[in-house]
């Protein structure tokens, strides 16, 4: 019967004074006991505080439930593949953030969200050695988002190790 705000506001409390445990208890006792359709927001944060404590595989289970609950949910397919990267489990990653691009057509009105997704994809692309695809999911971040330096470095560094020049070629809105 707690309501979601206030859900959240305890477990907050209970984490920050250094009861994690506690926290896991309270989102779980109210996930079992709860109708509201907030439940997926509840779940991904039951899988930050599991994740926090090092309950992998908690975390992912959590992440699982947010999504099947609310499919276009963005937050957590970003950190479920963040999480993955983090159990070295970089295929698993790759398919949680491409599944971003494929299944959520609402990512492309969360333009942050979009973009975040385009630069995960292709940081992982660039450790993986699959340059090509990387270059691919850089260019299209800085299609949607020109003006970011650290994109544009990692840009330019990947068309010279694809030999692709002019190294440097405008963008457009990219300076």
């Amino acid at each position: 019967v707690l309501p979601l705000g206030e859900l959240f506001q305890g477990a907050q409390a209970m984490a920050d004074l250094g009861m994690p445990q506690e926290a896991i208890r309270l989102y779980e006792t109210w996930l079992v006991h709860t109708t509201s359709p907030g439940a997926y927001a509840a779940c991904f944060n039951l899988a930050v505080v599991r994740s926090s404590v090092g309950d992998d595989a908690g975390a992912e289970r959590e992440y699982l439930k947010a999504i099947a609950i609310a499919p276009g949910f963005v937050e957590a397919r970003l950190n479920l593949g963040t999480l993955y990267e983090r159990m070295n489990r970089p295929d698993d990653a790759l398919a949680a953030w491409q599944a971003i691009l494929s299944d959520v057509p609402a990512v492309a009105t969360k333009p942050a969200l979009h973009v975040q997704t385009l630069n995960n994809l292709g940081r992982l692309c660039e450790i993986r050695k699959r340059l090509t695809e990387a270059l691919d999911y850089l260019t299209r971040s800085l299609e949607l988002d020109p003006d970011q330096p650290k994109v544009i470095t990692h840009w330019v560094h990947l068309r010279q190790k694809l030999c692709i020049w002019p190294i440097y070629e405008a963008l457009k809105g990219v300076t």
